[in-house]
């Protein structure tokens, strides 16, 4: 049998070649760059959630790029370009998770493998050229979480680069620059050096007879890291009953990936803000949900009742939770525990089935 990585590489071919000169691989790997890194500063992704991953931005962005190298493209291979590059990511993000996220952001490293797969394809690259790309692209593949301490601003640089990585190993593979043909599965790959329970098996089961993996994702509800939101739909339950009016203090049970991950509890910044659950569940409580206005945190920290409310709320692990994930990715929030107040449990599927 063809290795897992070749596998791939002959699921992405077709289209037609393009040629290019210098100043269109600088144009277009800026046009990449800002595009990926743009399009994930709002926090508005879509998500599919066993992969750990938002799938689209890495590939589209990579797709618009190369498309302006090859404009002869049809818009239903430019359509296809996209759907595998989400099917390319997404497996490559099953693949290594759940050990991969604890260091490193799945959007920055598999993001690269789905903006070459999208790329191989606007371009036309042959079956070993589109394994050439996936080599390159995942030797480039990146992307640390030990920005989020500090809520530096690199999260959509991550994104915006493995669009980069992803449409230059694509346009360095047609004009001849080899790659790694196990890049993923091999002694020396991908899955060996950021997984520790890696299922290589994930990258091809069902490959070209399962439904696409684009129609397993969903999108997000709020402005903010996809940890807060199921916390966040549990206080909207909350308040749609009147607990707001009579809240002394709230206990939110959450899994452990959410506290690792959106658990800042002295957010200053928009980005810190933006992960941390206490934050964001004050501002639905006040505000009535964490739209794209809501992340001023300067701002609203210095209003004396958002703080108020901000400090009375603790976050805690329900150990419970934490092994659902990642099919179920539940919180509840109990209300004047010590008053004898109610429990508001929301442990639905991500809180937000709701489909592109």
């Amino acid at each position: 049998m063809a290795c897992e990585t070749m596998q791939l590489a002959e699921y992405i071919v077709a289209g037609s070649r393009g040629l290019l000169n210098d100043s269109a691989v600088l144009n277009m790997a800026q046009e990449a760059l800002l595009d990926g890194a743009y399009s994930h500063v709002i926090e508005l992704d879509d998500i599919e959630r066993t992969a750990y991953l938002h799938p689209g931005i890495a590939p589209i962005s990579a797709a618009l790029a190369a498309y302006s190298i090859n404009p002869a493209v049809s818009e239903e291979d430019f359509l296809r370009a996209i759907v595998v590059g989400y099917e390319v990511g997404i497996r490559v993000g099953r693949a290594v998770n759940p050990s991969h996220y604890r260091l490193w952001h799945t959007s920055g490293t598999a993001g690269a493998f789905a903006a070459a797969a999208a790329s191989a394809v606007i371009l036309g690259l042959t079956v070993e050229q589109t394994a050439w790309a996936l080599g390159n692209a995942g030797t480039e593949a990146a992307g640390l979480w030990q920005f989020n301490p500090d809520g530096a601003l690199t999260k959509p640089y991550h994104i915006g680069m493995a669009a980069v990585h992803g449409l230059l190993a694509a346009m360095a593979a047609q004009e001849g620059l080899t790659g790694a043909h196990r890049i993923l599965e091999g002694d020396q790959g991908f899955l060996a050096a950021m997984s520790t329970d890696p299922r290589p098996e994930a990258l091809v089961e069902g490959l070209g007879d399962a439904s696409p993996a684009i129609w397993g994702i969903s999108r997000k509800r709020w402005a903010s890291c996809r940890f807060t939101h199921p916390p966040i739909d549990a206080v909207l339950e909350a308040r749609k009953e009147g607990a707001a009016e009579t809240f002394e203090r709230a206990v939110v049970e959450t899994f452990d990936t959410a506290i690792r991950v959106a658990g800042h509890r002295d957010p200053k910044t928009p980005q810190e803000a933006k992960f941390s659950i206490a934050y964001c569940c004050a501002l639905a409580w006040i505000k009535g949900g964490a739209a794209v206005d809501g992340f001023n945190a300067e701002q609203n920290r210095s209003d004396p009742f958002f703080e108020e409310v901000f400090s009375r709320i603790e976050v805690i692990e329900n150990s419970r939770y934490s092994a659902l994930m990642p099919q179920f990715m539940p919180a509840s929030i109990i209300t004047n525990p010590r008053a004898g107040g109610s429990c508001h449990p929301m442990p639905h599927l991500y809180c937000y089935p709701l489909r592109i």
